[in-house]
């Protein structure tokens, strides 16, 4: 927790480095615990796993009543296929 502006500067600086710093591992994915700011989901997933957890939302929540920091859409959303 950043108490002062400066720590919460100080803060974003150590982890873009701690994240430049582990990019030659990197897969090109988010991992959407640790976003701070607004990122879209299908960046955490694969493409093939995304479509999958687009189904299982469709199937287990068809009405949209499961709501999450990070939305993930049910395959048709208002008669149109979502992305």
């Amino acid at each position: 927790m950043a108490m002062t502006p400066e720590m919460a500067a100080q803060g974003q600086d150590d982890a873009h480095r701690f994240t430049k710093a582990l990019s030659p591992w990197a897969n090109g994915r988010n991992y959407l615990n640790f976003a701070e700011d607004a990122v879209d989901p299908r960046t955490a997933y694969a493409e093939r796993t995304w479509l999958q957890l687009k189904g299982i939302r469709s199937a287990v929540d068809p009405n949209g009543l499961f709501v999450g920091n990070h939305r993930i859409p049910r395959l048709v959303e208002n008669g149109r296929i979502t992305d």
